[in-house]
């Protein structure tokens, strides 16, 4: 079976708007309910509060404006009451303007709504997108620096380290997160238990992984390490490399991530270290792959059956699988390597759309979202994001929410900590990148190929289609 790592993405994305929803709908029926190099300007908000700024507000009285309302383009439902509240809260603080929700799915439906409504005359003013540069090379984007450099509120936030970077163009600010979830590996208690192995520490590292795997790995008893799982591959897979020191980024890229990208799967290390991974199923015999399952008689999700002790997944999961999930479980972040510790983060951007009508209020919005404590307060409540600030307001805010109660939750903020963005979602050629790791789960993990056979030929590849980009980005 041919696997795609944008097919990949696309799941995560798709299970990421389920599990938002679910949430919503959870606590609506509830009375009580990767780091990117920074290739901006460092004029630019920094993660230091401007102490200058203290107490002032950028917010005029409600009588000196007429009534606006501005459009948000979304992928979740535009009827959902819980992503109303901020929408709700943002109307208190400034009422002379309302929003109205739109919902389309990321990529060329969100661009074909937008084109659609510039052609209608009735431009969207806000949308998130799951993709940076074709938006912004594409003339879709405004530039938000004249917003930025007058708004002494947004100035003074601090921002957590890889929210703004990816999000930066030529040196200037394009986009804020909409919101960033971060990759963790979900461990089953009891088998650990039952086998003498200690749940891990946030510090852990890949060896820890690999031995507790080996330990946890009974096959009489249909017990392996790590369960069957593609997204595994895909992305933690791909940070090994830059937690050894072989890669500079995750997602095996070295160079600025701007103007100067090279994807390095063929390096010998590298190759080594996706082959140490692979090696898992090959030889170690700890986590299996569609046909190893099959074989050994197992059908379905190995973890959520209770036939694997470790299993890797994306943040906003954690509620529905507190529904789903009957034994006792938590969870751990991704492991440290021989030069540092690194996961994989999500961070979508959301654009100020250059053809909007209504932008000085559409910033006001994105500003309340992405870079207020009451904005984030309440998109944190809903499932929306992780603390993109180390405000201790922030911070204590997230422990506190009955989502994550029962669960390490300093582990999943220390896991976001870590985390870099990935650079397949902002870079030139990112596509060309995921495509190039899609194809190792299906050569490597699936059919079992050697990496030494499969990356020096996909390296070439993807290294012409980024230079590609690259010369495109740079016209």
């Amino acid at each position: 079976m041919a696997i795609n790592k944008s097919i990949n993405k696309v799941m995560v994305s798709a299970l990421i708007a389920v599990s938002l929803f679910t949430i919503s709908a959870c606590s609506s029926n509830n009375t009580s309910k990767k780091d990117p190099v920074n290739t901006g300007d460092t004029t630019k908000p920094t993660n230091e509060t401007d102490k200058t700024n203290e107490g002032k507000t950028n917010t005029p009285p409600a009588e000196d404006h007429k009534p606006v309302e501005i459009t948000i383009s979304t992928w979740v439902p535009a009827d959902s009451p819980e992503w109303h509240k901020i929408s709700d809260a943002f109307t208190k603080k400034y009422p002379w303007i309302t929003v109205k929700w739109l919902f389309n799915n990321g990529g060329a439906d969100t661009l074909k709504a937008v084109t659609q409504s510039i052609a209608s005359g009735s431009p969207i003013d806000v949308f998130w997108n799951n993709t940076f540069n074709d938006v912004v090379t594409q003339g879709f984007a405004e530039n938000l620096d004249p917003y930025i450099a007058k708004d002494t509120d947004f100035t003074s936030y601090e921002f957590n380290k890889g929210i703004l970077e990816p999000f930066q163009f030529k040196g200037s600010q394009y986009a804020l997160s909409r919101g960033n979830d971060t990759f963790i590996f979900f461990y089953n208690k009891d088998i650990l238990a039952k086998y003498g192995i200690d749940t891990p520490k946030n510090d852990w590292t890949w060896e820890d992984l690999k031995a507790a795997a080996q330990k946890a790995t009974h096959p009489e008893d249909k017990v392996w390490g790590m369960a069957n799982n593609t997204i595994f591959v895909s992305f933690a897979a791909a940070d090994l490399a830059a937690a050894n020191g072989h890669s500079e980024h995750i997602m095996d890229l070295n160079g600025d991530l701007s103007t100067n990208i090279t994807y390095v799967g063929a390096d010998k290390d590298v190759m080594d270290d996706n082959q140490w991974l692979n090696d898992w199923v090959t030889k170690d015999g700890i986590m299996l792959n569609d046909k190893r399952q099959k074989d050994a008689g197992i059908d379905g999700d190995m973890f959520a059956s209770g036939h694997a002790a470790f299993y890797y997944h994306v943040s906003p999961t954690i509620p529905g699988f507190k529904a789903q999930w009957k034994f006792n479980w938590d969870i751990a972040p991704t492991p440290a390597g021989t030069a540092k510790q690194v996961g994989t983060s999500f961070n979508n951007p959301m654009f100020l759309s250059k053809a909007g009508k209504h932008k000085e209020e559409a910033f006001l919005f994105m500003k309340f979202w992405a870079a207020s404590v009451e904005g984030q307060k309440i998109l944190m409540s809903i499932g929306g994001t992780l603390p993109n600030s180390s405000n201790a307001e922030i911070t204590d805010a997230f422990k506190a929410l009955d989502t994550y109660k029962g669960i390490n939750v300093d582990a999943l903020i220390y896991a976001a900590k870590i985390g870099e963005t990935d650079p397949t979602i902002y870079i030139p050629g990112g596509a060309d990148v995921g495509s190039a790791i899609g194809g190792w789960v299906a050569s490597g993990y699936q059919e079992e190929k050697s990496a030494y056979d499969y990356f020096p030929t996909i390296a070439d590849k993807t290294n012409k289609a980024i230079a590609d980009a690259l010369a495109k980005t740079n016209n």
